[in-house]
């Protein structure tokens, strides 16, 4: 790290802002720098929510009567399934008739919503599809 950098940052800040808040500043200042360095290269081709939602799959239309195990059965031809939720509603407790699958290998969770998408489970056609990334209200 750049001690002229540092001590010239730690100088200004005290005349500016008292020296309480600037060591402050500073502590801030130098674990910014050392979060950055930890972090990995940001390459542009890919989100971090996009890894992790490439092997996570939505799946909808679900029967009310499904289990997450059934489910969970459903995937399985497919490839390595991670968990299995199935969303409920929090005052009933009743399925909301949709749920997650996390599968292992994106190349898996591909084949598998190619097979399952529009089939038949419980007698009720499946949408299944990638997850994607809940939106926040800000």
């Amino acid at each position: 790290m750049n001690h002229e950098l540092v001590t010239g940052f730690a100088e200004w800040a005290s005349v500016n802002w008292g020296y309480v808040a600037a060591v402050a500043a500073l502590a801030c200042f130098v674990l910014g720098l050392i979060a950055g360095m930890m972090l990995p290269p940001f390459t542009g081709r890919e989100s971090r929510g996009s890894r992790r939602s490439a092997s996570e799959l939505y799946v909808g239309n679900l029967a009310y009567e499904l289990t997450e195990k059934e489910l969970r059965k459903a995937f399985e031809p497919y490839g390595r399934v991670l968990s299995t939720r199935i969303i409920s509603s929090k005052s009933s407790g009743a399925s909301k008739g949709y749920g997650f699958v996390q599968m292992s290998d994106p190349a898996e969770a591909k084949a598998a919503i190619e097979s399952l998408n529009s089939q038949k489970v419980h007698g009720r056609r499946l949408i299944v599809s990638e997850a994607r990334s809940q939106a926040k209200n800000l």
